[in-house]
């Protein structure tokens, strides 16, 4: 590789070895560039070949399966076989050798093309080409490592046909290349007896309920799908033919972990292909595929539902066709037509989540108002099918968090012309709000928007909604609950609400959130509520001292669990609690300045080098200063000299608050100590202490920016405390 660089421009050249040994030819060709240039206002980047920058949106992996070529017709870098040559011709693989190639037509290139054994390629999906045929002798995988690594997202996407339903056939496979055990995450996708089933370790598996077998002969598509980085197994979505499937986990005494491949992982298809001896001690009771295969593809993303319901719908589509309907629906269409002066595309189709084509007239036959509020929401749809669309004035999805409603019950009305779908496709009026279940229903409809508005008299009743309580719903792992799951752990609510209240714009609320609407967030307290502010000012100051200041008497306040209080409720129980809990809030601190004057809490942003100006014997405490503790007592300076005296200040003197307020106590720690009996879990279930920051200098800041501190980079998590020294929270002495 070289480097080129002057004042406004950088240019570098991947060059590739070639020749007849299989190292040290001294012949090199260039395969790759990459050229920035800043000589305009607007900086110019080009890239090509083995330096092509990635596109994560498109496909990493991808195998059609038209065309087998002879090892050695494309270099794979680092894949010498024998090493007899620079290029290897064949390469045993679970013991069955292997002389041909499948090219690799994903962004990764042709250093993730696969080496085949004992496939052959026949007639495929009709419309589809040719698949590929497996045996129990057949082998095809991948040389590279990944793409699977850490907890990188990942989704996998093939068709596949059998009749074979013994055993558990291995239809994908990433794990470790080395090594007499798997302690990392691998990812093995199966055909459990004629069942799709995934494992992610020998502890974690699901598998696919409420559906026989479907080694049937006929052509089946699956998808797996994980939401987002490192989430939790139970969290991995799957898909048999466009539709997500019920997962059941197959060890649920099992902890449910984060996901976290193996990083010297190697993918193969219809077998364990590069893997460790290892693998088929652990997994004994998997075998290599028997039927075929097409169109497998791998990426780095997440894919969406209307992304999966056209892969698994058209027989030709490929990962880079991917059209109607449009994965981007218009989430609060506007009709532009009035069912009169519009027309239908006559000639335009699309695909149901069934896999069914179907034009606009089929809108108007059976079920209409579920098909329609089902369909035109996307923009596709909508464009070809405006006559047969504009019948729905469908509600946005996006509600209204705090609606507000400008008439009493008395000075509004409804317009009786308005009509909106509900969710099981039902079409209702206004007129439906009073009929029966009238608080569950206002609370579930009256926080979208164009409902609210055009039914104002109906929505008027409900200022704030509230939680349906006979609401149950499940969880990813399989638990059944109900609205104030979400509100039980303070520290889980806001993952907790993130998962399940929110789609993944964490914006738009889901259909769930309707009937969980307090415990959601999405709508106002009673009048005369005066909400807390949702952010809290980090340091707050009192301009008070207990005696110069009153509390409003008339100001109340929501709590997590939706109860409402006023302020002489921090006086009745818990009292250091319930301050440093609540009174960090703007709003709830300026109303209740008397209740919340006594607890002068620390500020939740660290100083990071505590510098104190005091050596032990020049400075002093204030005597009068308390703050409260993680759990929620209050302590004064005196505290930290009586029990585990340095933990106590590596975890609580690096607040600017309580240093300046305790320099003598905390003037003792002028650098801050690891707990050295503190350990903690990461995210692949692995136990380690403080030391494990440090002990890999290239991986250091990536575990500290993911453990040490919150999603801001800024903010220490309650982990850092007790590790001050190793996370960097505190100057050397």
């Amino acid at each position: 590789m070289t480097v080129g660089i002057t004042d406004d421009q950088i240019h570098v050249k991947h060059y590739n070895e070639i020749g007849d040994k299989w190292k040290f030819n001294n012949q090199y060709e260039e395969d790759g560039s990459l050229h920035i240039s800043k000589s305009s206002e607007e900086i110019s980047i080009e890239s090509s070949g083995e330096l092509e920058l990635l596109d994560d949106s498109v496909a990493l992996i991808r195998f059609d399966f038209e065309e087998i070529t002879p090892l050695g017709t494309r270099q794979v870098l680092g894949f010498h076989g024998d090493k007899t040559a620079l290029m290897a011709n064949s390469i045993d693989i679970d013991e069955v050798t292997c002389t041909d190639g499948l090219e690799n037509l994903g962004s990764f290139g042709k250093q993730y093309d696969a080496q085949i054994g004992n496939v052959q390629l026949v007639e495929g999906r009709p419309g589809g080409g040719r698949s590929a045929k497996f045996t129990g002798d057949s082998r095809l995988a991948i040389f590279a490592m990944g793409p699977l690594s850490g907890g990188q997202v990942v989704s996998v996407s093939l068709w596949f046909k059998t009749s074979h339903t013994e055993k558990d056939m291995v239809l994908v496979y990433s794990g470790q290349r080395w090594g007499p055990s798997q302690k990392k995450d691998q990812l093995a996708i199966t055909l459990r007896n004629g069942i799709p089933t995934f494992h992610i370790s020998r502890d974690q598996a699901y598998t696919v309920t409420g559906i026989s077998s479907i080694a049937d002969m006929s052509w089946h598509h699956l998808a797996l799908t994980m939401p987002k980085q490192s989430c939790l197994s139970s969290e991995i979505q799957l898909y048999i033919d466009g539709y997500r499937a019920s997962l059941e986990t197959m060890m649920p005494s099992s902890p449910d972990n984060h996901v976290f491949f193996s990083t010297q992982g190697r993918m193969s298809f219809g077998g364990f292909g590069y893997s460790s001896k290892a693998t088929s001690k652990i997994y004994k009771d998997m075998v290599p595929y028997m039927g075929e295969l097409d169109e497998v593809t791998v990426w780095s993303r997440t894919l969406s539902i209307e992304e999966i319901i056209i892969l698994a719908s058209l027989n030709t589509a490929s990962p880079e066709s991917i059209s109607s309907p449009s994965s981007n629906p218009t989430k609060s269409p506007v009709i532009v037509c009035d069912g009169n002066n519009c027309t239908d595309d006559e000639t335009f189709t699309f695909p149901l989540n069934n896999g069914k084509v179907k034009n606009c007239a089929w809108f108007g036959k059976n079920n209409t108002g579920r098909r329609k509020s089902k369909y035109c929401v996307y923009e596709e749809i909508k464009s070809a099918c405006q006559k047969s669309c504009s019948a729905i004035s469908s509600p946005s999805p996006s509600p209204t968090k705090s609606p507000k409603f400008l008439c009493d019950g008395n000075n509004c009305t409804d317009d009786e012309t308005f009509t909106f779908p509900l969710n099981n496709g039902k079409v209702k009026s206004c007129a439906w709000f009073g009929k029966n279940n009238t608080g569950r229903r206002k609370s579930k409809y009256c926080v979208y928007e164009e409902i609210k508005s055009a039914c104002q008299k109906s929505c008027s009743a409900i200022v704030s909604c509230q939680d349906d309580p006979d609401f149950t719903f499940s969880l990813s792992n399989g638990n059944t609950q109900n609205c104030s799951w979400f509100n039980k752990n303070e520290e889980k609510a806001t993952e907790r609400k993130d998962g399940y209240c929110y789609e993944d714009d964490r914006s738009t609320p889901t259909v769930l959130a309707g009937s969980c609407a307090r415990s959601c967030g999405l709508c106002t307290s009673p009048e005369p509520i005066s909400q807390s502010s949702p952010s809290p000012t980090k340091s707050p100051k009192f301009l008070c001292d207990g005696n110069n200041c009153t509390d409003d008497e008339t100001f109340t306040f929501p709590l997590n669990n939706g109860k409402v209080k006023n302020c002489a409720w921090f006086g009745k129980n818990n009292t250091g609690r319930r301050k440093s809990k609540y009174c960090v809030y703007e709003e709830i601190k300026s109303a209740c300045q008397k209740s919340c004057s006594a607890i002068s809490s620390p500020s939740p942003s660290p100083t990071k080098s505590p510098k104190f100006l005091c050596d032990g014997n020049n400075c002093t405490d204030d005597e009068t200063f308390t703050f409260p503790l993680n759990n929620g007592k209050v302590k004064s300076c005196a505290w930290f000299g009586k029990n585990n005296t340095g933990r106590r200040k590596s975890k609580y003197c690096v607040y600017e608050e309580i240093k300046s307020a305790c320099q003598k106590s905390c003037s003792a720690i002028v650098s801050c100590q690891d707990d050295p009996d503190f350990t903690f879990s990461l995210s692949n279930g692995n136990t380690q202490n403080c030391s494990w920051f440090n002990k890999n200098e290239e991986k250091a800041t990536e575990r500290k920016d993911g453990y040490c501190y919150e999603d801001d980079r800024s903010t220490p998590t309650v982990l850092a405390g007790s590790c001050a020294r190793s996370c960097g929270l505190c100057t050397d002495d």
